[in-house]
């Protein structure tokens, strides 16, 4: 029996408000808390905005760590983000002085970082095993439920997923090791229903963050019947959310 729900991802699986918040749905079916009463104690919100997969998996363990009497009645939602983000430590610039000299020294090793360790091979690599570590865990802990999919990753249309085309032209500048043979998504976690990621939730809205049409002041416009929400072009409308909602469950349910 579920009675907690636990999600973790970046701004697409923040709560923003109840409407917006995908776990939301899947408390409610649950019965675990009410449109009028949000219960946190048992529908758990990990996500925060511009948060990385590193964060996510690292957020996600420690809660089942802490959590161990609750894990085999908890479905856990994760909503995989954008695979160039990682998790940096950081010094505060509210002290006294400002900025110090080992802050100045934190920013350009993570500049270094970024700049030397980045690139499509890399970032899609350190992604898969986070998948892999996540899945690993929830096994292993004995997770009630679990669903692992892909909010904002487009792991399915990266140049390394093997059944696209690899030498397509839009990748021709990115430092990937086209020697290299990538396993499919699909002989990864075919076999696990537990992980999808036929279709990111980006692509079903309409691929406003997936499909590079760019026009006026650099934002893509591909809103599919206001699957966006109004004014903030880039991140889904409640009525997505509750679609996406539906499709999630509907697969779930038929697997």
């Amino acid at each position: 029996m579920i009675n907690y729900v636990v999600s973790n991802g970046c701004s697409w699986m923040e709560q923003h408000n109840n409407e917006r918040d995908l776990a939301k749905h899947f408390a409610l079916k649950y019965n675990i808390c009410t449109e009028a009463d949000h219960n946190n104690n048992r529908h758990i919100n990990l996500s925060i905005g511009g948060g990385s997969n590193d964060r996510i998996l690292r957020t996600t363990t420690e809660w089942i760590m802490n959590n161990q009497d609750k894990v085999k009645e908890t479905f856990i939602l994760i909503g995989l983000t954008y695979i160039p983000r990682t998790e940096e430590f950081s010094v505060s610039r509210d002290t006294n002085p400002p900025v110090t000299s080992f802050v100045k020294m934190n920013d350009i090793l993570i500049e270094e970082k970024f700049m030397s360790h980045h690139s499509f091979d890399n970032d899609y690599k350190r992604t898969i095993r986070t998948v892999i570590n996540l899945v690993s865990i929830f096994e292993y802990y004995g997770v009630g439920k679990y669903l692992i999919f892909d909010a904002v990753a487009k792991l399915k249309d990266s140049p390394m997923n093997e059944k696209l085309d690899i030498h397509n032209e839009e990748f021709t500048d990115t430092s990937i090791d086209w020697s290299t043979e990538y396993p499919s998504l699909d002989s990864l976690f075919g076999n696990n229903p537990n992980v999808y990621l036929d279709k990111s939730f980006d692509e079903f809205c309409g691929g406003v963050n997936t499909v590079r049409n760019l026009r006026n002041s650099g934002i893509a416009y591909n809103d599919l019947d206001g699957m966006y929400e109004r004014g903030d072009l880039g991140h889904p409308s409640a009525k997505a959310v509750k679609l996406w909602f539906e499709h999630l469950d509907k697969y779930m349910e038929s697997n």
